[in-house]
């Protein structure tokens, strides 16, 4: 999921969300590098269990605001206990944003500033509207943000079979 600075509308610092599924729980090394020279990059890493391997990403969501303290419907909800992450920059203040969600605020080089979010719950039906909040300081900001919806694995629920006792005793016989 991107924003990007080329997208209509959007200000200057773009946002991206990346997603990798992995099936088993080991050590991972996550490398970040720009083929553009003078990028100035931050990067935050959630490990999340318990999503849908074959399709872990439902809706989505990106835009841009000069709202400091903003609260954004970011997507409606596609199935029940997903859960919400987030990501916001701003090029005007390198001050640390906050939000009333789950976040972890960052500032870079004293000229960008944002913060990754999640929800501190899963959603509790498909069809909800789901907010993130970004919350900087002063009176405006420069937000690009994205969010993405993280599906969680599918209950497979033990088929119940029921079996007449004559059938299992002649089965066992055979």
């Amino acid at each position: 999921m991107k924003r990007a600075i080329p997208d209509s509308g959007a200000n200057g610092a773009a946002v991206e969300i990346f997603t990798a599924v992995a099936a088993a729980s080991a050590s991972r090394t996550v490398t970040l590098s720009s083929s553009a020279g003078g990028d100035i990059v931050a990067l935050k890493v959630l490990a999340i269990t318990g999503v849908d391997l074959d399709a872990p990403i439902g809706s989505v969501g990106e835009g841009s605001s000069s709202t400091a303290n903003l609260t954004v419907t970011a997507y409606t909800s596609t199935a029940i206990g997903s859960r919400a992450v987030g990501i916001a920059s701003d090029e005007e203040s390198d001050s640390s944003p906050t939000s009333s969600d789950t976040g972890f605020p960052w500032a870079v080089s004293f000229v960008y500033s944002g913060i990754a979010v999640h929800k501190a719950s899963n959603t509790s039906s498909a069809g909800t509207s789901v907010t993130l909040n970004f919350n900087g300081t002063g009176d405006s900001r420069a937000w690009n943000w994205a969010a993405l919806e993280v599906l969680p694995r599918p209950e497979t629920p033990r088929a119940v079979t029921l079996r007449p006792t004559s059938a299992v005793h002649r089965a066992a016989s055979w």
